[in-house]
């Protein structure tokens, strides 16, 4: 039995993958917006929601919000994506805290 062949790949260039990470930026941004408007959540819920129950961690400025969304932000800090997982969780567990659902819309 011959030995399976193994087949090299290119490397992409720097100009593929400036345009790769380009469009993951803008696929991360539409995913993001998606996930935020099915919460039926303006820009500005998640900013309010994180100060009104004082969960500095949860904090992620709107403006910050709508540049990802755009695809435009750039080098994102771990911050950000800590910040997005600990409220997709909480709004996976339906913790809200001392507000109900309703009053984050």
């Amino acid at each position: 039995m011959a030995a399976p062949t193994i087949q090299a790949q290119a490397i992409p260039t720097y100009v593929e993958l400036l345009a790769l990470q380009a469009s993951s930026r803008l696929a991360f941004g539409r995913m993001l917006l998606n996930w935020r408007r099915r919460n039926g959540w303006s820009q500005y819920t998640a900013f309010t929601w994180a100060e009104a129950i004082e969960e500095p961690k949860l904090v992620i400025s709107y403006g910050n919000l709508s540049v990802i969304e755009q695809g435009k932000a750039g080098e994102l800090r771990q911050r950000a994506f800590w910040q997005l997982w600990e409220l997709n969780l909480r709004i996976a567990d339906r913790d809200w805290g001392r507000f109900g659902d309703g009053e984050l819309h």
